[in-house]
């Protein structure tokens, strides 16, 4: 009975024998998983089209495996499964959107595979099946919703304004544009990997105070009751994506692919808004902004003039042609991202 009370206690109650053991985990599951899916990647001729216009670098990624994001998808919820206890509303509205996210990127995964050609699912059809089950979250949320419902946090100014109707106008938006916007920006060698890894932790950093009543007093932060779990599924896709960078790293062993680029959309987007910090992606998410801002240039600018503003977009591929190479970009993009990283943490220190 001792021995049953002992570990209940560590296991169940206790953060942060609980992190440790989530971390630790998910990061030996993912190696394993990656050597495995690896093998059948190869054997099964599972690799990535590359765009022919672009530069001659990308001809030497013909023979790398995709679909990488599986891996990630597999390790996260095998863990989740064995560390996530306490499953509540907003939790398993996460776990669904997430879920069906990742299955569209698998099927333009798919589509593009089987068709050997770069181009997958139109761009009509995967905006369709975004919005829908965007829209479903939404409604879902918002009816179960009661803490801060319809109110957004100014970032600098720290202060809560009620925008009524509109807030599950701004929540569409936000996800269908964090969502695009990383699929927008998995064009080079880890690129993405890194400031979606910086990104979770501030998400980390943000559920470890929304669960302490002393620091959501001390920071403004609304206080949640599942933020544990917050702390726990953060950690969890932390610990995959740093055992993922190594393997998408410069020079690539194996791409992210939609499935992954969806799935780390989709999920930072829907964390951004359970731990009301909807307009914070603008500031600690910064280089993705930029990245589909220069795809909204780049589209109404040929529409009203006739012709391109980037030599093409999204923004690296823009410094592709004109010479850059693909580890230099990718190191100036990580340092815009570990700039736009430490300005967020200041901003949460100066609350």
């Amino acid at each position: 009975m001792i021995k049953l009370f002992f570990f209940n206690y560590f296991f169940f109650d206790n953060l942060l024998f609980r992190s440790l053991l989530s971390l630790c985990f998910t990061f030996f599951i993912f190696i394993k998983l990656i050597n495995f899916f690896l093998k059948f990647f190869e054997k099964n001729r599972i690799y990535q089209f590359v765009r022919y216009n672009i530069s001659n670098n990308h001809l030497l990624k013909i023979d790398i495996p995709t679909m990488g994001g599986l891996v990630i998808f597999c390790s996260v919820l095998i863990s989740s499964l064995l560390f996530i206890f306490y499953l509540n509303i907003y939790l398993f509205l996460l776990f669904f959107f997430v879920f069906m996210s990742t299955i569209i990127g698998f099927i333009d995964d798919y589509v593009k595979i089987f068709y050997c050609s770069y181009n997958g699912l139109s761009i009509f059809k995967k905006f369709f099946l975004q919005s829908v089950i965007v829209i479903i979250f939404i409604y879902l949320y918002c009816s179960n919703n009661s803490i801060m419902l319809n109110q957004v946090n100014i970032p600098i100014l720290n202060r809560n304004i009620n925008i009524g109707f509109f807030y599950p106008i701004l929540l569409y938006f936000m996800i269908i544009g964090i969502i695009n916007s990383v699929n927008f920006t998995d064009g080079l060698d880890g690129l993405v990997v890194l400031p979606v890894i910086l990104i979770v932790i501030y998400c980390l950093i943000i559920s470890l105070i929304s669960g302490n009543l002393y620091l959501v007093k001390i920071f403004n932060v609304p206080y949640l009751y599942y933020s544990n779990e917050l702390v726990i599924l953060n950690l969890i896709v932390l610990s995959s994506l740093i055992g993922f960078l190594p393997f998408n790293f410069y020079p690539a062993r194996i791409f992210l692919g939609d499935v992954g680029s969806l799935f780390l959309g989709s999920f930072i987007s829907v964390m951004f808004i359970l731990l009301h910090r909807e307009l914070y992606f603008l500031i600690v998410g910064f280089l993705f902004v930029v990245e589909i801002y220069s795809v909204v240039v780049q589209i109404l600018y040929f529409k009203f003039f006739h012709k391109r503003f980037f030599l093409m977009a999204p923004i690296h591929h823009h410094y592709e042609l004109k010479g850059f190479k693909e580890i230099r970009i990718v190191s100036w993009f990580w340092v815009i991202s570990f700039f736009s990283f430490l300005v967020s943490l200041l901003i949460l220190g100066f609350m």
